[in-house]
Formats: C-alpha cells, structure tokens, sequence
C-alpha cells in the first residue's frame, strides 16, 4: 500500500483480458497493458436513502470495516486506490465464491496477479447494501489480515466521507446535499482505471497523484517524475524503503521533501518515496504518485465520485510531525512468520547485527505470532530515543536477544 513492509501497498487494479496477454504477454509496459483495461461493469444502485455513518478501525494506515459478505460476517479494507472489489483467495473459499474459468491479472504497484472474476450476491456495510455486485478472486498479502478490499464498484455508488480524527465512515446517496466543513477545499477529481485522481505540488513542480486510501504510507513519488524534475539531484540523502503489494515487494527510496501542495495545505519535511518500479501502477506514465494514509489521515476526506470532486478539511491531525521506520528494519509476513527482507545500512538494526533473512522471534517480550502487523508498525515507529527488544534467530543459528534504540534515519 509505502513503503511500510507490514501494511499493504497501494493495490491498484487493472484487469487484463487473457487474449490480450496471448498477444503481448506480461512483460508489456504499463501504458499498453492499460489500453487493454476492461471497463467496470455495470451494477446496480445501492439500496441507501439517507446518510448512513459507522465506526472504522485504522490500523497501520488502512481503514477496516465490519460487514456481512452473502450474510456471512466479514472484515474489509476500503480501498479508493482499488479499480474493483476484491475477495482474498483465501477468504473466498471460507465463502464459496466460485472462480470464472479463464484468469485475468490484477496490476498491483509494482507488478501483477493471477485474479478470477467472481460476483458477490450481497455486501452490506451498516445498513449500506449492494446486491449481485463484481468482484475479483487475488491472493492478498497475508499482512493486510483482512476479508479482501471494498474498492472502485462499491466507493463509487455513494458520496464517501472519512473522519480520520473520530474514526467514522459515512456513506450518502450521490444526490444528497450537506454542508461542507470551514476550511475545506475542493479540488477537481478525474478517474484513471477507476482510481481518483487529483493535482498536486512537489517542491512547486505539478503532479498528478492517485488518492490511495488502502497506502499505508504517505506520499509515493513515481519514477517518471522523480527524474523528469532531477529529483534524485535535489535530494541526496535517501534510504532504503521495502514495502509489499500485490505483485510483490515494491522498492523505493525514501527522502524528506522541502514542500509539498495539496489544495490550500502545505507540508514540509513530509516522507516521500521515489519509486524504483518499472513495472506496475507505480511505472504508470500518465500518474505522477500515489497519496497514501499518513497524508490523507490529516483531513476529513469527502470522494465525491458523482460530482467529480474531492473535499479536504484539516482536522486536528493537521499538524502532528510525520514519522518514519526509525528501526531499519523490513520484516514481510507468512502465516505467522515474520521474516526479514531488508536493513537498512547503519540503521539501528543494522549495527545490532540483524541481517536479511532472519526470523523475527520476539517484540518487546511478546511472541510475533501474538502481533498483529500495526503493532510491529507503531512499536518501529516510536520516537527516537525509545528502545525495544527483539529475538531474531538466523538460518541454523541460535536465538540472539537484541536491544535496538531508535533514531531518525532521515
């Protein structure tokens, strides 16, 4: 979703028709695997007449929701950065969703997916409900401990608004009509594969830039734009970011940004990743970055997909000081394994001696298979200065009991 290893990355997704992929094969560029895209399908309205409002859970950067799946409870992430409705493989065998017989791929940051279309008899969430609705069978990276991603077909039947500060999702007909928020500002919002987008300024420099609501990391810059504007010039302390996503691990390398524009609100010193992927979303050459959670959290967030248009209101978030991994290490989960991907150089795990490839045992005293993946992220996100104990075990090796005392690597 960042990159933050432990949340999903953003998951973005363009389906590929299989003749297409006869014809061209995975390894195509971007820009000829979009113009293969299959428009969504149609659906019918939701059954809502009036605002409805619920509860969320924020973990890690990503938005949980309760809901019943075909009457079955269930647990989504909403997704905005999500062309489709998508299932778990997993969870669609717990739910008996029946596969289509040909695959298609599902386009995630930095790479893709075997995926199955499937549809979904009933998806209520509160007392929102969508009937006989599309969706797409992927295998989602076991971190993001969730049902699968309500995305692009069921966002866009409503006037979506997040209050990241009070935690409360509410969901309105299109045509109602309510107050906006003092301060907020409005800001054209235009659709690429089913994803919201709207303008942006890094460091004065325009971009367009994906408003991703399943990113768990703040700002993603792509690799089009970074060289376009000579960023890696203008920033030469960087270091290692690893996150994950669908397609697998995706590289970046992440700075502190002078400035950064959205609307009326200004940032400085906001974490940024310059993107490394060719391919996948990220490589998209009609997308500038994507807009993840640690931006979009600071606002009460309004997608507007009927009017075209986003609403931003600060909230009380505004202003508190971005933080990043102060820990230097990456850990990717299976099960209930955590392994680790990448170190950071002279980061406090590197000079502990934790090395790629070691299995993380042990947090602060508590077993990893009793963590969930925002635990490891707020523990390796404490202020500088705090220490914390891990138990890693290297291949063959006994357990090493170490002691990391976070800093600012940026």
């Amino acid at each position: 979703m960042r990159r933050y290893t432990y949340p999903l990355s953003a998951l973005v997704l363009t389906v590929i028709a299989p003749v297409a992929l006869a014809h061209q094969g995975i390894g195509e560029t971007p820009a000829k695997q979009t113009a293969q895209t299959q428009s969504a399908p149609a659906i019918p309205p939701v059954a809502i007449t009036a605002p409805v409002t619920l509860p969320f859970s924020l973990r890690a950067g990503h938005i949980f929701v309760d809901a019943t799946l075909n009457g079955q409870a269930a647990q989504f992430v909403l997704d905005s950065g999500a062309g489709a409705n998508i299932i778990s493989s997993a969870s669609a065998k717990r739910f008996h969703l029946k596969k289509a017989s040909d695959s298609v791929f599902a386009v995630g940051a930095s790479g893709s997916e075997p995926a199955w279309q499937t549809r979904i008899q009933r998806v209520d969430v509160g007392a929102a409900s969508l009937q006989d609705c599309p969706a797409f069978i992927v295998s989602l990276p076991s971190e993001l401990e969730a049902d699968g991603l309500l995305g692009y077909d069921f966002l866009s039947r409503f006037r979506v608004t997040l209050d990241y500060e009070h935690s409360l999702l509410t969901l309105a007909p299109p045509t109602s009509t309510t107050e906006l928020p003092a301060g907020s500002a409005v800001l054209p919002m235009r659709l690429r594969n089913n994803v919201p987008t709207i303008e942006a300024l890094v460091d004065g420099k325009r971009g367009r830039f994906q408003v991703d609501t399943g990113a768990g990391n703040g700002l993603t810059l792509f690799r089009a734009f970074v060289d376009k504007h000579h960023l890696r010039d203008r920033y030469p302390e960087r270091i290692l970011s690893v996150g994950k996503s669908a397609g697998g691990l995706v590289y970046s390398d992440e700075v502190r940004l002078r400035e950064f524009s959205l609307g009326s609100s200004k940032f400085t010193g906001i974490p940024a990743d310059f993107s490394t992927a060719l391919v996948g979303v990220f490589s998209d050459p009609g997308l500038d970055g994507n807009l993840g959670a640690d931006v979009l959290r600071r606002f009460t967030l309004t997608l507007d997909y009927s009017k075209s248009r986003i609403v931003l209101a600060p909230n009380h978030n505004f202003a508190e000081p971005f933080a990043i991994n102060r820990s230097g290490i990456y850990v990717s989960r299976d099960d209930s394994r955590y392994t680790v991907i990448a170190v950071i150089p002279d980061s406090p795990a590197a000079v502990a001696g934790i090395a790629k490839g070691d299995a993380l045992l042990e947090v602060d005293g508590v077993p990893v298979a009793d963590l969930h993946t925002d635990d490891l992220y707020k523990t390796f996100h404490q202020p500088a200065g705090k220490t914390i104990r891990v138990v890693i075990q290297s291949h063959d090796a006994a357990r090493r009991s170490l002691t990391l005392t976070l800093r600012d690597l940026l």
